[in-house]
């Protein structure tokens, strides 16, 4: 009817082995939860780069071909701008476009073939986004 007391005795401290094993493992839990976050934190920050990255070059590229080509165009592309700083866009800011043209006239065909290629880099803190576009164009001579 009562407890025996040397079972009793055998099993002192056996609550604080527990209590301390429950502590660890919600303690390590607790820690990866925060990992967890951290981590899709920074892959929100590198996807919203990635995007910027990807509108500015867009930007650049249409911005070249517009020179080229576009209505008053020189039809040439000596003409395009190399260097674009695109930080003074409120959605762009950081960024900077890198621009390259080339052109080849086939006699041929009585076309004039252009590619625009734009590089662009994003940058916040210790992060950096780079997207690259390239577009091929014709215009008759």
């Amino acid at each position: 009817m009562f407890p025996n007391y040397q079972s009793l005795k055998r099993q002192n401290g056996s609550m604080l082995l527990v209590a301390l094993f429950v502590i660890i493992v919600l303690g390590a839990l607790t820690i990866s939860m925060m990992q967890a976050g951290s981590d899709n934190t920074r892959t929100t920050v590198f996807e919203v780069l990635g995007m910027r990255a990807l509108n500015a070059a867009n930007s650049g590229v249409e911005q070249a071909l517009g020179e080229v080509i576009g209505v008053g165009g020189s039809g040439q592309c000596s003409n395009v701008s190399a260097n674009m700083d695109l930080s003074s866009i409120a959605g762009l800011k950081g960024c900077t476009v890198i621009l390259s043209c080339s052109e080849v006239n086939i006699a041929a065909t009585g076309f004039i073939h252009y590619t625009v290629t734009g590089d662009a880099t994003c940058a916040a803190g210790e992060f950096v986004a780079e997207r690259s576009v390239s577009v091929e164009a014709r215009e008759r001579q």
